[in-house]
């Protein structure tokens, strides 16, 4: 029973830790679309 509760407790751990790690990743993809953007506007001048 003891085991299962870890698996359990261990199982959220890493799905948070992947969530977040998701999380960052679209931000950073946000990010890098905006400097794209920028850069192009940049350009056209």
């Amino acid at each position: 029973m003891i085991k299962n509760l870890l698996a359990a407790v261990g199982l959220i751990v890493v799905v948070r830790e992947g969530y977040e790690i998701y999380r960052h990743y679209g931000e950073m993809r946000e990010e890098n679309a905006y400097w794209k953007r920028k850069e192009g506007e940049d350009a056209g001048e």
